[in-house]
């Protein structure tokens, strides 16, 4: 039988959510985690290389630095996705405006927010790797869509159950994408999680043994507890 999702509170993302000062719904990981592990979502920590370069229009430029700014450091969603529509506005193919538009979204945390997020997702992981576009990157967008569906899950309950569906594909898309060097905890967590679940807990345990080899190996064991504290079914596996 499938495992029931525990209560919302546990999904802890995200940490930077403006909620006109109302109840988020959502308690955060600790601060320990944002130090080490900037966004839970994958925005600003790309790597050498890993997508297309900026633009040359340096007014666009601009206007993408301020909404990382806004969302990251002011915490205003609702600024940076007027950074960022600001800086498409300007240059459509900014394909990292696109991806901190939907992450901007889903921190907004509205149903019609997340439905945003939703389809600026959904057209983005339409785009094949390519020269211009990395298949790292395009992995990234594809966990990003995938943690999205997971938090829907999470809100919507048994009745959604279809959206783990396409997050766990979502995840093997963005697995065979990403080198073994470069596995991230981001993924491979969440993942083990939606095995659980979906009541595969063999290939659940697999994932969560890749997530321990990982940890050693970045020196982030301590990252793994939070994960269990955030996806409660994962706790199965803290003594193995």
């Amino acid at each position: 039988m499938p495992i029931k999702p525990e209560p919302i509170s546990d999904v802890a993302y995200p940490r930077h959510i403006v909620t006109d000062g109302q109840p988020t719904e959502e308690r955060s990981l600790t601060s320990r985690f944002f130090e080490r592990n900037s966004a839970h979502l994958i925005g600003r920590r790309t790597g050498s290389g890993v997508w297309p370069d900026d633009p040359e229009d340096a007014e666009a430029v601009r206007l993408f630095e301020a909404g990382q700014k806004a969302l990251y450091e002011a915490k205003d969603a609702n600024a940076a996705m007027g950074f960022y529509e600001s800086a498409l506005g300007r240059d459509a193919s900014y394909i990292k405006a696109w991806v901190a538009l939907a992450i901007a979204y889903i921190t907004d945390n509205t149903p019609d927010s997340l439905e945003r997020a939703d389809e600026t997702l959904s057209y983005l992981t339409g785009i094949e790797p390519s020269d211009w576009l990395t298949p790292e990157a395009s992995g990234i967008i594809h966990q990003n869509r995938a943690y999205l569906n997971v938090h829907r899950f999470r809100q919507g309950g048994e009745k959604e159950a279809a959206l783990l569906t396409r997050a766990d594909a979502d995840y093997e898309v963005c697995d065979t994408r990403t080198g073994t060097s470069r596995q991230r905890l981001e993924y491979l967590c969440p993942w083990a999680y939606v095995k659980m679940v979906r009541a595969e807990t063999d290939a659940a345990r697999v994932l969560w043994e890749r997530a321990v080899t990982r940890a050693k190996e970045i020196n982030a064991n301590h990252l793994l507890a939070e994960y269990t504290a955030k996806y409660a079914p994962l706790r199965v596996f803290m003594n193995l």
